[in-house]
């Protein structure tokens, strides 16, 4: 497993070549826990890089509105409608499903669209984060025809593009779902991200999409916050790192209307 040292000399691999790895950093489900949010908000204040909120327009009450439209450098991002599961329980939890499609799910990610560009209208860029990660490919379509331009979920991608949304996936997801929803761990974790950056540099997946940190700040515990602090300033303290805001990330991706 990875440690601390190999992350560091991943980075020394990338700033020995001339190149810069790129990270950007996504934090999902907000909306529902202001103290969770502002927890977050005060680590990320200390670290001063920029943040990606995946935010659930169903959940969004004022004073979640208020603490995320008053951080600064946060971008605002879709995720889903109510973070609701549609699956029907056949198979994984999904809300983005095609079988949700005949019960209205086109007009509700438009009305919750609506609300985010309502709330955030300086700071949205209209990605869509799929609640789980997991979206059917007819309601990528129906996205693409509906103005969202972009679209974010885990893994390498396979393309900068997919139905003409632009692409760019978070890589280390740094809980443990299993296991009690806690953090999985610094090897796990630092794992997930020297292999994605080995993978980039040796061209195994696509070397220009920037390497994602996802996080869920409705279950972080200290280990979480220690971790995203030393791996935040490690990477943004060496010359072969560089953190991304969503805005250059996904800079396609600006709001249109359908």
């Amino acid at each position: 497993m990875a440690d601390w040292t190999s992350l560091a000399q991943e980075l020394d691999t990338w700033a020995r070549s001339g190149q810069t790895a790129t990270f950007w950093w996504r934090d999902d489900d907000a909306g529902a826990d202001a103290a969770k949010l502002k927890e977050l908000l005060r680590l990320r204040q200390g670290l001063g890089v920029p943040l990606a909120m995946a935010v659930v327009p169903d959940w969004l009450t004022p004073d979640i509105t208020a603490l995320i439209a008053g951080a600064g450098d946060i971008h605002v991002l879709q995720h889903g409608v109510a973070h609701a599961d549609h699956s029907g329980g056949r198979g994984r939890r999904m809300e983005l499903s095609a079988g949700a499609l005949p019960s209205g799910l086109r007009q509700a990610l438009i009305r919750s669209r609506n609300v985010l560009r309502t709330s955030f209208p300086s700071s949205l860029i209209e990605v869509m984060v799929p609640p789980w990660n997991r979206i059917d490919e007819a309601v990528l379509s129906i996205l693409a025809g509906s103005g969202f331009l972009g679209l974010s979920t885990l893994g390498p991608r396979c393309g900068a593009r997919r139905h003409g949304l632009v692409v760019n996936n978070v890589h280390i997801d740094i809980i443990d779902w299993k296991a009690g929803r806690r953090f999985a761990g610094d090897e796990a974790c630092l794992e997930a991200s020297v292999r994605h950056l080995e993978n980039r540099r040796r061209g195994v997946v696509d070397a220009s999409e920037a390497t994602g940190l996802m996080t869920h700040h409705l279950v972080h515990d200290a280990a979480c916050h220690a971790f995203i602090d030393r791996f935040v300033h490690t990477v943004a303290r060496h010359p072969g790192g560089r953190w991304l805001s969503a805005g250059m990330v996904f800079g396609a991706a600006r709001r249109t209307d359908p």
